[in-house]
């Protein structure tokens, strides 16, 4: 098969989960982070691949951030303009 950039483009976010995580994002549900909400109902695992899957394919950014009432940094996933 000749490269084509829809199958390329399918094989990044071409499954329920990953277009999913894409839809908050693009809602600005942010921070997007790897501790699954309701919203997702998957595996933290699970959801932690889609986003470093996202992040290797520059969709998303991985931003470091942490709460005022935390002492934990944490990530979050923020779109990037190819991500737009």
């Amino acid at each position: 098969m000749r490269d084509c950039s829809i199958k390329r483009t399918l094989d990044v976010i071409g499954e329920k989960w990953t277009l999913l995580v894409l839809r908050e994002a693009f809602y600005g549900r942010a921070p997007l982070r790897a501790v699954p909400s309701p919203t997702f109902g998957c595996a933290r695992t699970l959801l932690s691949e889609r986003l470093a899957t996202l992040v290797e394919h520059g969709v998303l950014h991985r931003e470091p951030y942490r709460e005022s009432w935390a002492s934990v940094k944490r990530h979050q996933y923020l779109l990037t303009e190819k991500g737009s």
